[in-house]
């Protein structure tokens, strides 16, 4: 079973979710890689692959199925840029170490113009160049590839117990029930402490829930910016987002803030 997304795109949810259960519970081989150019020889020697930053042009040969989870752009940059800014390890991972620094020195509209910078690198995104971004990756998928079925990262956190049996059912297999039961140890309100989705706290990283909360922090050229880098992305995914901002972008709308 391939399980294909990127950081801050549900990594440590899927990760969570399926080693808890096939590596720990069950003691199957299963593989976990954070290189956007590793995939196995031998994929049957593993129970699943999570690949945490996929490369679809690495992949597209050697794949056969495959779960992709994605998640809106404009969430990913906010997400990442508290994230970086103070709670996400940095071990082993130099340039964050230094992106954490200049976070810190810019005000807070600079500081997520700078992680859209980040995020959108081809590569040296990671301590190894064949790293790439989560934006960067986003733009250069395939997703008319009939191999491949796209999950929404707020679909399968929101309802796990409808979605996540689908993606099994898509790669052949089926799900086990009691790994259904362990759901719960994975939501947002089990890791964040009993928080509801929302309830913000900036020293944690499961920081806010909310898959709205964009529009509270991003300024409105920022936005606009991402939408037209990921606008196929965005029309056909998020479609929602993508017409709030493009209301924004005809001649004569407010300058100010993003308003639903």
């Amino acid at each position: 079973m391939l399980f294909l997304t990127h950081h801050k795109c549900a990594s440590a949810w899927l990760s969570g979710v399926l080693h808890s259960y096939y590596a720990v519970q069950c003691s199957q081989p299963v593989l976990h890689s954070h290189r956007s150019d590793e995939f196995p020889e031998d994929c049957a020697a593993y129970r699943y692959l999570l690949l945490i930053n996929a490369h679809y042009p690495f992949l597209k040969d050697k794949l056969t199925r495959a779960v992709h989870v994605v998640r809106n752009p404009l969430s990913i940059v906010v997400s990442s840029y508290f994230s970086h800014l103070a709670t996400h390890p940095t071990e082993r991972w130099p340039q964050l170490a230094a992106q954490r620094e200049k976070l810190q020195r810019l005000p807070k509209a600079a500081g997520l113009e700078a992680t859209v910078q980040f995020l959108s690198r081809p590569q040296g995104f990671h301590d190894e160049d064949g790293v790439m971004g989560p934006l960067w990756s986003l733009r250069h998928f395939d997703y008319d590839d009939p191999r491949i079925l796209t999950v929404r990262m707020e679909d399968l956190v929101a309802a796990p117990a409808a979605v996540l049996p689908e993606c099994l059912a898509f790669l052949g297999a089926e799900c086990p029930a009691d790994l259904l039961a362990q759901l719960s140890q994975h939501s947002f309100e089990a890791k964040s402490g009993g928080r509801k989705p929302g309830v913000v706290d900036t020293s944690s990283h499961y920081r806010c829930g909310d898959p709205s909360d964009w529009i509270n922090h991003l300024s409105r050229d920022c936005a606009l910016g991402i939408l037209r880098d990921h606008a196929p992305f965005m029309n056909r995914f998020y479609s929602g987002s993508a017409a709030l901002l493009q209301r924004h972008a005809l001649p004569g709308s407010s300058a100010g803030p993003l308003s639903v």
